[in-house]
C-alpha cells in the first residue's frame, strides 16, 4: 500500500521531529522538513507531497501563509496550517488562502492524524469534480463531503429557479407535503428578507460559469424554526444556451448562533468546524449549554438538550468534576481567564471517552465574563499509550 507523502514547514527544528515522528507512527511518508518559505517551495516542487503541514511563522522573508498561497497556486497541493498564534487578523489573511485545515498548538497526533485524512479525502474529491467535464457528480459525494450535493439543467433563456424540493426533505417535510407546496415552495420555505440574497446567488451562478458561488441564507423547519443553510453553486456550460449547475447545502445554524450568543469571531468559528475531532459549546455563567457544534453530540452521544437536563456527575467522572466546579467558579469571580482538565467521560452509548476540555472565559463590550467557551478534543488514543509506555 501506497504511503501518503507529507512535508513539513517549521521553523523548530525540535518540533518539526517531533511531528514527523508522531506522522510515521501513524503510517506516513515524511519527504521533507523545510523551515523557510523560500525551501519549502524548493521541496514541494522537487517532491510533489500529497499534502503539506505548514506553520504560519517561518524564518526568512516569506511567512507560511504567503508561501501556502504560492504553492497553491503553482501546485494545487492541499496545506493544513499549524501555529501557535490564534489572532483573528492572521486567522482570517490565513483563511483567505483556503486551507484544507488549520491546528492551534499544542495538539495532539491524533488531531492531526484526522486533521490530514479528511484533507486528503476532501482533495481527492475536488480533483476528481475538476477532471469531470460531463458534470456527472461522483458516487457518495454527499456522504464524504458532509453536505447535501444536488444539480439542475438549465436554460440561460428562460426565469432562473431554485430547486428547493431537495432541501425540503431534510428539513423536515414530506414528499407528499412538497408536492402539494408546487410552485409555491419558495415564498413558504425560504425567509421573505432572504428572497434578494437567493436572486443575486443565482445571477452570480450564470454570468460566472466555472466560478463557486455562496449564500447565507434562512429556509423555514417544519417546526416552525428558520435555520440557516450556506449553499454554494458551480455553473458548468454545455452549450451556449444550456447548462448545469451543481449545489452544495451546509447546514450553519450553529455557526450563525455562536455568532450571535458570544463575541468569537466567524473566523475562528470556520477553523473549529473545520476540524470533525474538536467540539466546542458556549455556556452561560450557570455552566447551562447555550449552543455547541455537532462534534460533541458525535463524541458524546448527548443532545444540548440531554447535557442541560442530567447532572454533570452523570456523564462526567467524580474526581474530574470536583476540580472542574471550582475552577468554574474561580472563572466566574474573575479569578481566573482560562483553565484545562483531563476528564473521563461516560457516553451516552455506553463505555468511556477520555477527553481533553479546555474553558475560556469570554468578555461583554462592559469587559464582564458573561460567557465560558468549552473545547472538548478526544485524548482517549493518547491517555492509552501513555498508560502502555509506564
Amino acid at each position: 500500500m501506497k504511503l501518503v507523502q507529507v512535508m513539513i514547514v517549521e521553523d523548530e527544528t525540535i518540533v518539526g521531529i517531533d511531528i514527523r515522528e508522531n506522522l510515521i507512527n501513524f503510517g506516513y511518508k515524511v519527504v521533507g522538513i523545510s523551515s523557510s518559505g523560500e525551501d519549502a517551495i524548493k521541496n514541494a516542487i522537487k517532491n510533489r507531497p500529497e499534502i503539506i503541514l505548514m506553520d504560519i511563522e517561518l524564518e526568512g522573508e516569506m511567512n507560511g501563509i504567503e508561501t501556502a498561497r504560492q504553492i497553491k497556486s503553482q501546485l494545487d497541493i492541499p496545506v493544513i496550517y499549524l501555529t501557535s498564534f490564534s489572532d483573528d487578523t492572521m486567522l482570517a489573511k490565513a483563511l483567505e488562502t483556503e486551507p484544507s485545515g488549520y491546528l492551534l498548538k499544542p495538539f495532539f497526533a491524533r488531531e492531526l492524524h484526522t486533521s490530514i485524512q479528511t484533507a486528503i479525502n476532501k482533495s481527492a474529491i475536488e480533483k476528481e469534480f475538476k477532471r469531470d467535464r460531463k458534470n456527472h457528480i461522483p458516487k457518495n459525494l454527499e456522504t464524504l463531503l458532509g453536505d447535501l450535493i444536488f444539480s439542475q439543467n438549465t436554460d440561460k433563456t428562460i426565469p432562473y429557479f431554485f430547486p428547493l424540493e431537495e432541501l425540503a426533505i431534510p428539513l423536515g417535510y414530506t414528499k407528499d407535503e412538497v408536492e402539494r407546496m408546487a410552485n409555491l415552495i419558495i415564498p413558504l420555505l425560504i425567509h421573505g428578507e432572504d428572497f434578494i440574497l437567493i436572486e443575486n446567488y443565482f445571477r452570480q451562478i450564470i454570468t460566472n460559469p466555472g466560478q463557486k458561488s455562496e449564500v447565507e441564507l434562512r429556509l423555514k423547519h417544519k417546526s416552525g424554526v428558520y435555520r440557516w443553510f450556506q449553499l454554494t453553486g458551480i455553473f458548468h456550460s454545455i452549450d451556449k444556451e444550456h447548462g448545469k449547475v451543481i449545489h452544495s447545502a451546509k447546514d450553519i445554524t450553529w455557526v450563525k448562533n455562536l455568532e450571535y450568543t458570544s463575541h468569537i469571531s466567524r473566523e475562528k468559528l470556520t477553523a473549529i468546524s473545520n476540524n470533525p475531532y474538536f467540539g466546542i459549546a458556549i455556556l452561560d455563567m450557570n455552566a447551562k449549554i447555550l449552543n455547541m457544534n455537532p462534534t460533541i453530540e458525535t463524541l458524546t452521544g448527548y443532545s444540548k438538550e440531554d447535557l442541560n437536563w442530567l447532572h454533570f456527575s452523570d456523564f462526567i467522572g467524580a474526581k474530574e468534576l470536583k476540580s472542574i466546579c471550582e475552577n468554574f467558579e474561580k472563572l466566574k469571580q474573575g479569578k481566573l481567564e482560562t483553565f484545562q482538565a483531563e476528564v473521563l467521560i461516560k457516553p451516552q452509548f455506553g463505555g468511556t471517552l477520555w477527553g481533553y476540555m479546555v474553558f475560556n472565559a469570554i468578555y461583554n463590550q462592559e469587559k464582564i465574563i458573561d460567557r465560558v467557551v468549552c473545547t472538548l478534543v478526544d485524548i482517549s488514543e493518547s491517555k492509552l499509550f501513555r498508560k502502555q509506555s509506564i
